[in-house]
């Protein structure tokens, strides 16, 4: 209702606006102003001129000259009047192309904000309001809503940057995937806030351990990231991560219960060999991917390194999970019985039926 109200006030004052615009030409606001300024000052000029005029008994050409003077000096003060107008409109051309620079090209206009009239005004608050919204763009675009953290987005940004920066200073980074073990658990039996919560407070704990040359962000909904910068020795990020994991492990309350989180921690550091080697963001993350699944199979709460051995194994693991969906197809499992004999009569007491699994490829694969 009020909506409504405020938008039939609007259209009241903009009534003289809509009534120009319905015209074909003038197409431009300025041109719309000059045709309004050249009516408004040469209709009553001239009206009074030629009224003037024919109540004089002067000759014709002498009428005549004064015509062609009145209209020389109109016209010149309506350029003059013109011109200045348009320098006086520029203000509010500024403003608009400026708002569509930052729609179409995200850049931020840099509008004066000294002037205290109407368009001063209107300058600084449009100024004003474009940083704004930029910021608030910025935030949504590249922060957690649920923690204040740097997102995915911004975290891969950030990560980007510091290995270039470290390959031209020759340092090295390392990055260090968190996964809280039970927050899914916590948000099944307790609710999504209770879950929700949780993790505004791991965050909390986690940022209180960030220095510097650390940055965490959430990454994912039960992950946490952190980019470890100018890392000196490897020592450094074992000690960090038993800190991490040692926070993590305590006792967490919720609905004044008290819930164990546990964590698993995949570490990855940037080669030496940065500059001979095409290396990027994404291929790091992956490293700590990897090392971060192997600490989940090793068990809860602990850590583990990337390493080329690793990613091989895991690349065995894969391979050989993929090849037992074919195995029933391709009549690859054989039945064996494993006889139980009695050491002392020699006589087969009983038998273990087995199912051995002989690879098309590799022969008999082990259960191991």
């Amino acid at each position: 209702m009020k909506t409504n109200r405020g938008r039939k006030y609007l259209n009241n004052e903009l009534a003289i606006y809509s009534f120009i615009s319905q015209f074909k030409y003038p197409k431009s606001y300025l041109g719309k102003i000059m045709l309004i300024a050249f009516l408004g000052t040469h209709i009553p000029l001239l009206t009074l001129f030629f009224y003037s005029v024919g109540a004089t008994n002067l000759g014709w050409e002498v009428k005549f000259r004064i015509l062609i003077i009145a209209l020389i000096a109109t016209l010149i003060g309506t350029a003059i009047t013109l011109l200045t107008l348009q320098q006086l409109l520029l203000p509010i051309n500024a403003v608009a192309k400026g708002l569509r620079k930052y729609l179409h090209n995200q850049k931020i206009p840099q509008l004066p904000t000294q002037y205290k009239d109407e368009v001063g005004v209107l300058m600084a608050d449009t100024q004003y309001t474009i940083i704004k919204l930029d910021e608030l763009i910025e935030q949504i675009q590249n922060y957690d809503s649920l923690t204040g953290l740097p997102n995915q987005q911004l975290f891969q940004l950030r990560l980007k940057q510091l290995i270039d920066e470290s390959r031209k200073r020759g340092k090295t980074l390392a990055v260090i995937i968190i996964n809280l073990d039970q927050v899914n658990n916590i948000k099944n039996l307790f609710g999504n806030d209770a879950g929700d919560e949780i993790i505004r407070d791991v965050a909390h704990k986690l940022e209180g351990c960030m220095t510097k040359n650390k940055i965490l962000c959430r990454t994912n909904v039960s992950q946490f990231s952190i980019i470890y910068s100018h890392l000196v020795a490897v020592e450094k990020v074992e000690d960090f991560s038993r800190k991490i994991l040692k926070i993590l492990t305590e006792k967490w309350q919720v609905n004044n219960q008290d819930v164990y989180l546990g964590a698993s921690l995949g570490i990855a550091i940037q080669p030496d060999n940065i500059d001979e080697i095409e290396y990027d963001s994404l291929q790091l993350v992956n490293q700590a991917d990897v090392a971060l699944n192997l600490a989940k199979e090793e068990g809860h709460s602990t850590y583990r390194f990337y390493s080329l051995e690793m990613n091989e194994k895991l690349k065995r693991r894969f391979q050989i999970e993929r090849d037992l969906y074919y195995a029933l197809e391709r009549e690859e499992l054989e039945l064996f019985y494993q006889p139980q004999v009695d050491v002392i009569t020699g006589n087969i007491q009983s038998a273990e039926a087995l199912i051995r699994w002989k690879h098309h490829q590799e022969g008999f694969i082990s259960p191991a």
